[in-house]
């Protein structure tokens, strides 16, 4: 029986999505789509904080732009542990066990709300001396500090909702969790103002305001995204009893979540090291490497989504035994991602100068040197979005161990040395760092395929433990008067 991707609100926007049978692109990119503009939504928290901020001046600017390194080692975290409750509910659905489903999100809503406490924790006493280490200059230090902990102190309900949008991702739903994100985002913008300037009934916070809102904001879609998977509407039935500790599962958790989040954590500080590198060449080159960066970015966004569909595509087909299928997902996906960037990737080759003008306008400095790291990065960008499909297939299958070691070789090995020897010991100015990219994107996308090729990702994560677990949730589901 074909497992379909549920409709309630859905409707609105497409009809039901085959996992297991049709037409595999077709329905990728309607799985997809939904998540390609969840990417794009993210951005507009921390999009809408500046712009009102920005009114306040340069120290109020500061704070998101400073803290965002910071909160983002906790959030890649929390992503790696979401990325198991995808694995494993998506592998869950493909075997119609809908005992396993519930069991699992109500493991992970478990699990991350224990690592959400300890971050709160974390976060909030430790902001201060982090700040200082980093050396955070006097003048804006206050705003930082406060902007950071109110945002430590919202993690809770960030990482709930991580988890919601996970479960449902490995459900098949991906309009739901978009749609309680758009509400969210709405809610911010509309609050940024109010709580920042003191509008009506609120009292003048600034920078605490901007952060309070962003706070409000995902409280709202955590409490939304809970009351979905504790409704039988949606597909997923969490019970309270989910939430008991299993102490097996929780381990099969942590095994998928933790090379996941070593990975993601590696990648954040990669970028901090190559953020220090790039700062040496002045203010020109961190202007175009932050520029073109956003622009390969705004192409790359559709490959994740495809990617991200991917990993149920991938989950669910391992699950109902269909390997062929996975792997024609996998093949196809990348097809169609690698035709997509070499049309996009080709007009950004060619006219990069006029992308870029259209962020900075009146800096010919700063659009020649960004034009120049365009027409070096092209091509690279092109093979490195191929990547996300072998990755889905890791992600799908539960073997995030690949996915860590790959993206600690692609910055720690490749990327970062190459671009410390090409650009100052080799002299070659911040050209070097654009090719060191290059070189790292290129490898790294070689690895995975190499790693995808050895077939070994098929071998599906719950499949050894599948009986275990039916077993369990069967006994734990059985008519009885609790809840």
């Amino acid at each position: 029986m074909p497992i379909y991707a549920p409709m309630h609100l859905r409707q609105l926007f497409s009809k039901n999505v085959p996992i297991t049978e049709g037409p595999i692109l077709k329905n990728l990119l309607k799985l997809g789509a939904p998540l390609v503009l969840g990417n794009l939504l993210q951005q507009l928290y921390s999009i809408a904080d500046i712009y009102w901020l920005g009114r306040l001046g340069k120290s109020a600017v500061a704070a998101p732009v400073v803290s965002f390194p910071i909160l983002f080692l906790f959030i890649s975290i929390a992503t790696g542990f979401s990325m198991a409750g995808t694995s494993l509910i998506a592998q869950h659905v493909g075997k119609g066990n809908h005992h396993g489903i519930s069991r699992v999100a109500g493991q992970v809503v478990l699990t991350m709300l224990g690592f959400a406490m300890i971050v709160v924790v974390l976060g909030v006493f430790l902001a201060d001396p982090v700040l200082e280490l980093i050396h955070t200059p006097t003048e804006i230090l206050p705003n930082v500090t406060i902007y950071m902990k109110i945002l430590f102190a919202g993690m809770p309900a960030l990482f709930l909702y991580f988890v919601y949008s996970g479960i449902m991702q490995g459900y098949g739903d991906t309009v739901s969790p978009l749609i309680v994100q758009v509400i969210s985002v709405t809610i911010n913008v509309v609050l940024d103002p109010f709580m920042i300037f003191g509008w009506g009934p609120f009292p003048v916070m600034g920078v605490a305001g901007a952060a309070t809102a962003t706070v409000v904001a995902r409280s709202f879609a955590a409490l939304v995204g809970l009351g979905f998977l504790i409704s039988k509407r949606f597909g997923v039935k969490l019970r309270f009893s989910d939430l008991r500790p299993d102490r097996k599962l929780i381990r099969d958790i942590f095994a998928i979540g933790i090379p996941g989040s070593v990975g993601q954590t590696a990648t954040a500080m990669g970028f901090i090291i190559m953020n220090g590198i790039v700062n040496s060449f002045g203010t020109i080159v961190i202007t175009a490497y932050g520029v073109v960066n956003r622009l390969t970015m705004l192409f790359l966004f559709p490959a994740m989504g495809i990617g991200q569909a991917a990993t149920t595509f991938i989950g669910q087909n391992l699950g109902a035994g269909k390997h062929e299928r996975a792997r024609d997902t996998v093949t196809k996906g990348a097809i169609f991602v690698f035709v997509y960037l070499t049309i996009g990737m080709t007009l950004t080759f060619f006219f990069g100068h006029y992308f870029i003008s259209f962020f900075i306008p009146n800096d010919p400095e700063v659009i020649a040197t960004g034009a120049e790291f365009i027409r070096i990065l092209a091509f690279s960008v092109v093979v490195f979005g191929s990547m996300f499909l072998p990755q889905a297939a890791f992600q799908g299958a539960g073997h995030t161990k690949p996915i860590m070691i790959i993206n600690i070789i692609r910055l720690w090995g490749i990327r970062l040395p190459l671009a410390y020897l090409l650009a100052i010991t080799a002299g070659m100015g911040a050209v070097g760092i654009w090719w060191g990219m290059f070189i790292s994107n290129v490898v790294s996308t070689s690895l995975y395929w190499i790693w995808y090729a050895r077939g070994s990702w098929e071998h599906h994560y719950i499949k050894r433990e599948q009986l275990d677990l039916r077993a369990s949730v069967d006994a734990e589901y059985r008519p009885s008067k609790r809840l």
